[in-house]
Parts: C-alpha cells; structure tokens; sequence
C-alpha cells in the first residue's frame, strides 16, 4: 500500500482537504511522516486505520478552536498518543486515536440478515482503554478517541467495557491486569489515573430525545480532567461519509 492509495480511490483525503484549509496545511506540514506510514501499510485495513487517524485531525480542525501542537511525535523511548492539539490557545490535550475492526453486514431487500452479535462486543472497547492507558502522558488531558465501521459496536459497549474494568479493579484481579500488559492492579491504576476520558464516535444516527451524537466516557479517577467546553466538543463531532454538510461545519458558526 502507498500515500497513492491513500490519497486516491475510496478514501477521503482528498475531499477532506477541500473542505478545510487547516486540515490541508496539516497534511503539507505532515506529509512525509503520512507517506511513510501509508508506505508501511501492508493492506487496505491498514490504510483504513490510518485514514481514520486523518478523519480526527479533520474533525476537530475543523473548530477553529482545535490547532495540531505534535503528530506522531517520534521518540522510541517513550510512549505517545497519536495527537497533541492545542484548545483555545491554552488548553492542551493529548489524543490516541483507534479504530476498531470488525465485519460489517451488508443488506439486501430481498434477505436481510441479522447483525451477529457475540455479546463480546465491548471487550474490543476494553482492549483500547487500556491501550489508551498506557500511550496518556502524566499530568495532562489525554483522552481516547474511538470508531469502528462494523454494524455491531454500539454505545453501550463503551460503558460496559469500562463496568468490567471497574469490576476488575475491584476485585484486585492481577492476572487480568497481566495480561493487558500491566503489572498487576495496583500499576493498571497508575496509568488509569491519567486517562481522562474515552469517547465512541458513533455511525448510528441517534433516536429520542438524547442531544448527543456520541458516547463520552470521563474518568472521575482521572488527575487532570476534561474540561466541560472540551467534553461538549467530543459528544458532537460527527463521523464522516464524504465532505461534512456545510451547515454543520463548526467553523461557520
């Protein structure tokens, strides 16, 4: 796979740079380091990934609030999330932004079929938090940005993932801690303590009365919380199918 690939056919950079100047400087200021991982790619769902990655910095440039401070900021003995942004010319947040892959099931009129759910959804979610976990830097805002594409992740899977972990903690379960990676529960909290929150951007079109668009999670364990102004900004991006309508474009308002 290649930045042509990425640059061209189904994926939206194109579209997306057209839409937003900012994002546009961006991806010029950014260029070699995408190239390069677009390079790397070995399949199409590599690329997806990366092109999901891009989606966010385009979402929220496209608040003049938002400014990109580092991307993928390069320093193997440290871990980093994928973004550091800048709100409001004070406020730095860090974003680590994942993906999750699944099969999506593609109707027909004739037969529809069912969505398969495994009721296992949510540890794919849980999986990421503490991948989430472990890319937050002390002592700042760092929160978790996450999409997938399948037909079976939901909102609800966000909140129960964070109930199991919860669960986990409670129960001073070492061996679950171990096997994400940590050292135990005791240093599982260590690094929970510095995510401050984790949001799901959604592709289902929310019914009734919730003013939301997205599920947002903030961690009431967390050092350096996100502030409300933040938290009101990530409930309300949208994902995109294509060019954001011009009339939900935060920069006209």
């Amino acid at each position: 796979m290649s930045w042509d690939h990425l640059n061209n056919g189904p994926f939206r950079l194109q579209e997306w740079m057209l839409a937003c100047q900012r994002f546009k400087a961006f991806i010029k200021d950014n260029r070699k380091k995408i190239e390069g991982k677009a390079n790397g790619a070995k399949k199409a769902e590599d690329l997806r990934d990366l092109e999901f990655e891009l989606e966010v910095a385009f979402l929220l440039l496209q608040d003049n609030r938002f400014e990109v401070v580092k991307y993928e900021e390069i320093d193997r003995t440290k871990r980093h999330p994928d973004y550091e942004f800048r709100f409001n010319k004070d406020t730095c947040i860090n974003v680590e932004v994942k993906r999750i892959r699944g099969v999506t099931v593609r109707q027909r009129k004739e037969h529809p079929a069912p969505i398969p759910y495994t009721q296992k959804e949510f540890r794919k979610f849980g999986d990421d938090i503490c991948v989430g976990c472990r890319q937050s830097v002390p002592f700042m805002i760092n929160a978790l940005i996450i999409a997938s594409d399948s037909d079976n992740m939901e909102d609800l899977d966000l909140i129960t993932a964070v109930d199991e972990i919860d669960d986990r903690v409670n129960e001073k379960d070492d061996v679950f801690f171990r096997g994400k990676g940590f050292n135990g529960t005791g240093d599982f909290l260590e690094y929970w303590r510095h995510l401050s929150g984790a949001v799901f951007l959604s592709s289902w079109v929310k019914l009734g009365i919730t003013p939301y668009r997205n599920e947002l999670w903030c961690n009431p364990l967390a050092i350096s919380p996100i502030p409300e102004t933040i938290q009101e900004c990530l409930r309300n991006i949208r994902k995109t199918r294509g060019l954001m309508p011009r009339e939900e474009r935060s920069d006209d308002l």
